[in-house]
């Protein structure tokens, strides 16, 4: 017991030590704080800025550019644009049927499984879908999000409706 009592009081001396006792060493000399102080004012002096020219280049109008000319055709630019000046045609609008077909083919369950007598679409190795629920594609085309659902699953093949358009779709097997 005594030698608990000892360590704690060791260890709060060595505790106090540094607060009590004064740090001669870690406050420089004035002569050295003036040279710190000097060097500190010439590296925080403001720099004299080199003056603009007096015409600058606009990026945004470069010379030989004049407004209403057609640029050049980039690749993987639509061929089917019009010429400038003219109004673009809107973009073709699929029907729900061509629309599900499209979307459809880029759902690619890895297979089925049936768990309490009822069916379940499987995606990769943990997602599952039961009839009824939704899937949502991407057409690639216009950038929109479709809702699919699901309403039929069989050991081959499965079922999806958009709107009032339905169609299945085979349940490839992977190698």
């Amino acid at each position: 017991m005594n030698s608990r009592r000892h360590l704690a009081i060791a260890a709060g001396l060595l505790l106090v030590a540094p607060v009590v006792l004064p740090a001669a060493d870690t406050v420089p000399a004035p002569a050295q704080r003036k040279t710190v102080l000097a060097l500190a004012q010439t590296l925080l002096a403001p720099k004299s800025a080199t003056p603009l020219p007096a015409v600058l280049k606009d990026p945004f109008n470069p010379p030989g550019f004049k407004p209403g000319e057609a640029g050049p055709v980039l690749a993987g630019a639509n061929p089917d644009s019009t010429a400038p000046g003219q109004p673009a045609a809107p973009p073709r609008v699929l029907p729900d049927r061509e629309l599900l077909e499209t979307i459809a083919e880029l759902i690619t369950p890895s297979g089925t499984m049936v768990i309490n007598g009822e069916p379940l679409l499987v995606f990769g190795g943990q997602t599952r879908r039961h009839v009824g629920e939704s899937l949502f594609g991407i057409y690639a085309k216009d950038g929109k999000t479709y809702e699919l659902t699901i309403t039929a699953i069989r050991s081959d093949s499965f079922t999806l409706r958009f709107n009032n358009e339905e169609t299945t779709r085979p349940i490839l097997k992977r190698k």
